[in-house]
């Protein structure tokens, strides 16, 4: 399936590539679901593309400009704190294109919104362009559009383009219209229109290339079902790009595939694709295309909309449902898609992009390392396409994970709607768990959804799986080696908590991390986290609570020594300590009672200088003599 794609990856892998100057590749085509809804902000990312016409400002036939309502939707998007890239869609008649309106409207549009003060008026406010326009734009300083990326076209080599038909038009073109945005706004971007490169030996390519190179920055199309061949494809087409400049940026200003089955042109219907089929396409593409160093990669769209024909392919692109055609579950319904891209912006947002490192996995396994703040974090699936055993086991090199444990999180909410995944919180929607690291490597099972994987960090203390670190973790972790249940806030019990010995006689979220990091992390050996456990060296008139299993509420109470003998166990070590003496104080002297039926708490004591966790004893008072217990001897502490 993939032998193309690492052919041609290869040839790729040589070639230099210019670095990125955006911090990720995030965005979405189509302004105008993103100026009406509050979806944009919640998912995470604020960069758009949109477009402008020549005949939405300039009437022909009236000779006037008016920009008014494209100023009211850039405002919008400005509010939003969003970044702007918009296409030029030009007139499909070169005597249109070489008239002077043509080269007012690029001026115009490129000064009126690159972000400065000089909007190319040249009257006074209110108006701009003619006496009496009212024209001058109404922003505040801080409220002005800022576009730094403007685009020659959309989609030149399509079938039906007017330019695929005319490549030396084009280039014409493009060679009017860069030096024009230049003038207006020296730091801008100008891109070539977008293009499909559905047949590379077309003459199209050629003809143009060999009459302008006006241009910074390439864009790429791709639009498919999920299927075995079009990332083979979509890397060839990269390859050619690179071919004919090796640093040009490359962006992909439109990218998506549908949920269930749109009708195609001839009447038939493109083959069902599920809500998950979508959101695994969302994680595989921007993953594996922002390794092959797109710059920048937009879904179309954020929420639906009737774009193209009536129940189309673009109809349901979206992540969000828009209420109409007949595959539709309601108007502002979102799909797993959604939860899904959001996700991924929450763990790769503040990823170093530029630097994506793919781990060979093999077997149809594919993982891609990434850093993050310096951490590393994995991606990775399993294309299933041809294969029936799903889910796989894999046995995956997590080498860069500094810790003893990773946390996998799978990319798709665990539901099969995106409306049913919208019943929880967000952070409940996806199935989260914990695995351990044996020799750099961890054995999972993939299913058809996406994983990531990254060091677990906080959850190396959170054993609870709260989102804390506090003395309920010691807690749990004590329960399940033998330490019985604690309460940690009772008194006297709170200093087995205490472990890092900042004196605040507290357990809290630091000594839960002291504790548990260092016994889940593999380079620290046992003797390291128990001396560092281990109290300050008793002295007479230090106090070690002992609770007993087996004696009633514990051992307590005035009478006279007692002895223990047996087994000191400190995690797997033994320590034999024969007859040692406990000698109970009380106010300092050296008594005990045991009233045959009935035991009190609190009693202190100091045993032999030193400290354990579990102590299996036989106890002798006096003549009496009491069976087999288990005896929990804490840390010094004053008794109550």
């Amino acid at each position: 399936m993939w032998k193309k794609l690492v052919f041609v990856a290869a040839i790729i892998s040589i070639l230099p590539v210019a670095q990125s100057v955006w911090a990720d590749p995030f965005g979405f085509f189509g302004i105008t679901t993103v100026v009406e809804q509050d979806y944009f902000e919640d998912v995470g990312t604020n960069f758009v593309r949109g477009n402008l016409r020549l005949g939405k400002v300039y009437s022909f036939l009236d000779d006037t400009w008016d920009f008014s309502h494209i100023d009211t939707k850039h405002s919008d998007i400005r509010a939003r704190g969003a970044e702007v890239m918009l296409t030029f869609f030009s007139p499909e008649k070169m005597e249109k294109i070489r008239s002077g309106h043509y080269q007012d409207f690029i001026l115009r549009s490129v000064e009126r919104y690159d972000g400065d003060a000089d909007y190319g008026c040249s009257q006074s406010p209110p108006d701009c362009y003619e006496p009496g326009d009212g024209q001058y734009p109404p922003w505040a300083e801080n409220e002005r559009p800022a576009v730094k990326t403007w685009q020659m076209e959309n989609e030149v080599d399509a079938a039906n383009s007017y330019w695929r038909q005319n490549p030396l038009g084009y280039a014409e073109l493009v060679n009017l219209v860069y030096p024009l945005v230049k003038q207006a706004c020296p730091d801008c971007n100008v891109m070539l229109g977008s293009f499909l490169l559905s047949d590379q030996t077309d003459g199209f390519y050629p003809t143009f290339f060999g009459e302008s190179d006006k241009f910074d920055a390439f864009d790429l199309h791709l639009f498919d079902t999920r299927n075995e061949d079009h990332f083979a494809d979509c890397t060839d087409k990269i390859s050619f790009v690179r071919q004919q400049n090796p640093l040009l940026p490359i962006w992909m200003t439109e990218t998506s595939t549908y949920t269930d089955t749109p009708q195609r042109g001839d009447g038939s219907s493109w083959p069902y694709q599920s809500e998950l089929d979508q959101a695994v396409e969302v994680v595989k593409r921007y993953v594996h295309l922002g390794y092959l160093n797109l710059e920048k990669i937009l879904w179309g769209f954020l929420k639906e909309g009737p774009d193209g024909a009536a129940d189309g392919f673009f109809w349901y692109t979206g992540l969000i449902y828009d209420g109409q055609g007949q595959y539709d579950r309601g108007n502002d319904v979102k799909k797993l898609s959604y939860f899904t891209y959001k996700l991924m912006v929450e763990k790769l947002g503040d990823a170093d992009w530029d630097n994506i490192t793919s781990v060979s996995s093999g077997d149809n396994v594919y993982q891609y390392l990434f850093m993050k703040d310096g951490a590393p974090a994995y991606v990775v699936w399993y294309d299933w396409f041809n294969d029936t055993v799903v889910p796989k086991q894999v046995t995956l090199d997590v080498s860069h994970i500094r810790t003893g444990l990773v946390r996998i999180t799978k990319a798709i909410p665990s539901f099969e709607t995106g409306e049913e995944a919208d019943t929880v919180p967000f952070e409940e929607a996806f199935e989260s768990y914990r695995l351990p690291i044996t020799n750099g490597t961890v054995v999972i099972y993939l299913d058809r959804e996406p994983v990531f994987i990254e060091e677990c960090g906080g959850c190396i203390c959170d054993l609870n799986n709260d989102g804390i670190c506090d003395e309920q973790d010691l807690i749990m972790f004590g329960g399940s080696h033998g330490w019985g249940d604690l309460d940690c806030n009772e008194p006297g019990v709170e200093c087995l908590c205490d472990l890092v010995r900042d004196d605040n006689s507290t357990c809290d979220g630091q000594d839960s991390i002291a504790f548990l990091e260092a016994y889940y992390r593999p380079e620290c050996r046992l003797a390291v986290y128990i001396e560092r456990l281990k109290p300050k060296p008793c002295v007479p008139g230090d106090k070690i609570r002992i609770i007993g299993s087996g004696f009633g509420s514990g051992i307590s109470g005035e009478g006279t020594p007692a002895e223990i003998k047996g087994v000191v166990h400190v995690g797997p070590k033994q320590f034999k300590y024969g007859h040692p003496k406990i000698k109970l104080w009380t106010d300092n002297k050296i008594k005990l009672k045991i009233p045959k039926d009935k035991y009190t708490k609190n009693s202190c004591a100091w045993f032999n200088g030193e400290d354990s966790r579990t102590v299996k004893v036989w106890v002798t008072v006096g003549g009496l003599n009491s069976n087999k217990q288990t005896l929990k001897v804490m840390k010094p502490q004053t008794c109550p």
